[in-house]
């Protein structure tokens, strides 16, 4: 008979972030500490630092110092990768102001994610000079939860077969394999399939069934200081105290949540479906994931949606009746709502299309111009400055309409470029990249021509053609 031994566990994988102003002064230690984690370095000292087990920065954390390894990447090593082994990763991006924690399956299963959440995000808020997290409504204030992966395993559930594959609804892509250590197999001799994934990790919701015991053993086998059977000291003790005899298979559903699948709505009746007045389950909030009731319900959703059927039960798919072992992966939680009927994924009409085209056409426009700048012979460091301009540019960027803003940002944009284009680099340069550099800037150059001259006239009619066709004004008329 299956049995739940641990159920709705918040697994590795879980994420949060924290935006913080890139302008705003940073404390003084903070900034001592990123300065010397961002400075250029020797062959001699990078040589060292390889040696002796990489570059590493020490946090405070509940009282405690943790050491954690640090990767430093970017045009301006504007971007830290901090890795503390067993706990979190943290990525950390200077320029746009944003910090993105992901926690591993040994802190949040050892803690719990409501002290793990609350001491790793008032050690960062901190470092950034942000509000001090104290409690988890704190947490709430600064932060907010990108990605939730929701685990419970099972003691006694039926292995997966390779006749699955073809009896799961709810999932466009569905793909399921069995791993020898030496070879790749769909399934070994029995049929069964060791893994299951239905969708990606693109997908709002996905799952991932597996088997536990071969996982661990493939990641954590003796090779690497573990046990034959694996290293599961991370969940050993839950097991155990869930029910699990120490000896029999363990068998783990998953499931993955991000982006529009962070909020539920329960609406009671076709008026609250109409005008959005139900209950909202914000998993978007680290305080919500604290309570059990929010994440069974989450669970039931889930489940229900992407499940395994009784395939010919019925004459279509989504009428057929549950399987006998999907019931229960479904019952592992109990619902607080009874009609699940009456609970929907919640989807929120953008209100800032405008601004998030600009950023994405901003990011693109400051690839292509180191792509140009390598063609044009342009200088390394000319390119750099006109890349930063962009990026300064997308910043001052202001995402609420008004009468006037598209002029306060033009001024602003050039205040900010004249400010940092230097004399001797506006001054040097071919007369190519001089063009680029006035147009791109809208700063006049001397010595600058305009970029017609460069085209031929058959290529300027076939990129006005273009324009037209599409119903775009053309900027040349």
């Amino acid at each position: 008979m299956p049995r739940v031994i641990a159920a709705l566990q918040l697994d590795g994988g879980t994420r949060m972030a924290l935006g913080f102003d890139p302008h705003a002064p940073l404390p003084p230690a903070t900034k001592a500490e990123l300065e010397r984690l961002r400075r250029a370095r020797s062959p001699e000292e990078k040589r060292a630092i390889r040696e002796s087990g990489g570059l590493f920065t020490w946090l405070r954390v509940d009282g405690q110092n943790i050491a954690a390894r640090v990767t430093v990447s970017g045009d301006w090593r504007e971007r830290l990768t901090l890795h503390v082994a067993d706990r979190i990763y943290a990525y950390i991006d200077l320029h746009a102001g944003k910090l993105y924690l992901q926690f591993k399956a040994k802190e949040l299963w050892g803690f719990g994610f409501a002290n793990a959440a609350r001491w790793w995000a008032d050690a960062f808020s901190r470092m950034f000079g942000c509000r001090p997290c104290a409690t988890l409504e704190d947490v709430d204030v600064e932060w907010h939860v990108t990605g939730v992966e929701l685990c419970t395993d099972f003691q006694g559930l039926p292995r997966w077969q390779v006749e699955d594959t073809r009896c799961f609804v709810g999932s466009r892509k569905i793909r399921g394999w069995y791993r020898q250590p030496d070879d790749d197999h769909i399934a070994d001799a029995r049929g069964h399939i060791q893994t299951f994934n239905l969708g990606t990790r693109a997908s709002r919701v996905s799952a991932c069934l597996y088997d536990k015991d071969a996982q661990l053993c493939q990641a954590k086998s003796e090779k690497a200081g573990g046990t034959p059977r694996g290293d599961d000291s991370t969940y050993r003790s839950v097991h155990l105290a869930g029910g699990w005899d120490g000896v029999s298979n363990r068998q783990r559903v998953e499931f993955r949540f991000h982006g529009e699948a962070l909020q539920i709505e329960h609406v009671y009746s076709r008026a609250h479906r109409e005008l959005g007045t139900g209950e909202i389950w914000d998993y978007r909030q680290p305080s919500t994931l604290a309570n059990r009731e929010a994440l069974a319900l989450l669970w039931r959703k889930a489940a229900e949606r992407k499940r395994l059927i009784e395939v010919g039960s019925a004459t279509r798919r989504e009428r057929c009746h549950v399987d006998a072992r999907w019931r229960h992966v479904i019952d592992a939680a109990e619902s607080p709502v009874a009609d699940l009927s009456q609970v929907r994924w919640r989807r929120e009409v953008p209100t800032d299309t405008h601004a998030v085209r600009i950023r994405r056409t901003t990011r693109a426009m400051a690839r292509n111009i180191r792509t140009l700048a390598a063609l044009c012979d342009l200088p390394t460091n000319t390119a750099l400055e006109i890349s930063r301009v962009v990026h300064v540019g997308e910043n001052l960027l202001s995402i609420e309409d008004g009468p006037d803003w598209r002029d306060e940002y033009q001024e602003n944009r050039r205040a900010e470029c004249e400010s940092l284009m230097r004399e001797e680099i506006r001054n040097r340069g071919s007369p190519m990249a001089k063009s680029i550099l006035s147009h791109v800037m809208g700063v006049p150059v001397d010595g600058a021509r305009e970029l017609v001259d460069f085209f031929t006239e058959e290529e300027l009619e076939r990129m006005l053609a273009r324009k037209r066709a599409k119903g775009r004004r053309d900027a040349y008329d």
